[in-house]
């Protein structure tokens, strides 16, 4: 989507078709996707767990290059639910009531921490999250990775920490028993694990899923950005110009500050000085093909025969038609066509280029 909206802008930069620019765009961003995969996921390398949870602690294998970090049960303060928001680079991630285990300051910064930026990889802060007075650091589990609703992760983590840690102080069994009582959104979760557990019910949110991604794509595309534009030969301006001259319909403004319309009479010759490309909204569409318009504003410089120079302006439109081919057959093609321009607005477009002096 992102890369869609980024590379879906004509580019008059080289001669890159747009088409040609987005497969660019798609190559750079999955080799990129999967390199970050092979970096950060324990699952490319031998390890296939990424947390592992037994009699001993907890085990995580964050780095496929790096031995786990264990988590023993008697270095376990205790066991809560943790709600947090955090920035990672330009996006927000929420934890609404996550399950996590609860160290000391001291034994993350011994045991734990990582000092390396680069092998710590952009999430760490998501999952070990110090409190406010620094002084305990949670680790949070995210019930995804392991297939569960939030509230029976949390169950299965009181339970073995009690079963193989230290016994638990009165305030943090008093804390971990009221974190684990169910509320609204609990409810919510286990549900949703229910259903999604039928076959057919995840197909068809999958399809549903799918569908309201492809509606978005659309949709932003039409609102946020031009849709592709096809390419414009720019040695091709000549030619349109030419049509506009035999109709003697091509505004030039002269050296001397006169705009006319010029005529194969007058013309000496004709060379193309650039053509901006713009994608316009059609306010007289009929349907989605039509919404935009291609259209180029081409600038000539013009000799006449009698010595004069001047500068030339012009559109092409790119337009769409349908062909009746016969039986009830129909064919729909698009094709650029030479649009005049007025006058004062001829001039308007010279003086704004910069090609008035």
């Amino acid at each position: 989507l992102l890369g869609s909206l980024m590379f879906n802008n004509p580019s008059e930069r080289g001669k890159w078709s747009p088409t040609g620019q987005m497969v660019v765009a798609v190559i750079v961003m999955g080799a990129g996707t999967f390199l970050l995969i092979r970096r950060w996921l324990p699952s490319s390398g031998a390890r296939k767990t990424l947390v592992d949870i037994n009699e001993g602690g907890v085990f995580f294998n964050l780095r496929k290059d790096h031995p786990p970090l264990h988590i023993p049960w008697g270095d376990v303060r205790g066991v809560e639910r943790k709600s947090y928001v955090r920035f990672v680079g330009k996006w927000i991630a929420i934890a609404i009531r996550e399950p996590c285990v609860v160290v000391s300051r001291d034994f993350y910064e011994r045991t734990l921490h990582i000092d390396s930026l680069w092998q710590r990889g952009p999430v760490w802060h998501l999952t070990f999250v110090a409190d406010d007075t620094r002084s305990v650091v949670h680790i949070v589990l995210d019930h995804n990775w392991f297939g569960l609703p939030k509230r029976y992760l949390f169950e299965a983590l009181v339970t073995r920490w009690k079963a193989f840690g230290a016994p638990p102080s009165p305030e943090a069994s008093d804390l971990a028993q009221h974190h684990g009582v169910a509320g609204l959104l609990d409810r919510y979760d286990e549900a949703r694990a229910s259903l999604m557990a039928v076959p057919a019910i995840k197909i068809a949110v999958t399809g549903l899923t799918l569908g309201t991604f492809v509606w978005a794509w659309v949709t932003l595309n039409d609102l946020l950005a031009p849709r592709f534009t096809s390419y414009f030969n720019t040695e091709a301006a000549s030619q349109f110009a030419g049509r506009l001259v035999a109709e003697r319909k091509l505004p030039v403004r002269l050296a001397d500050g006169r705009m006319v319309m010029i005529g194969h009479s007058e013309l000496a010759s004709i060379t193309t000085r650039s053509c901006r490309k713009q994608n316009l909204r059609n306010p007289e569409a009929k349907d989605r093909k039509t919404r935009f318009q291609d259209r180029s504003t081409c600038f000539m410089t013009i000799r006449l025969k009698d010595g004069a120079q001047g500068i030339g302006v012009f559109f092409v439109l790119q337009t769409y038609r349908t062909v009746d081919l016969g039986r009830g057959q129909t064919f729909e093609e698009s094709r650029d066509e030479a649009q005049t321009i007025s006058l004062p607005e001829a001039q308007a477009l010279i003086c704004a280029e910069g090609l008035c002096t």
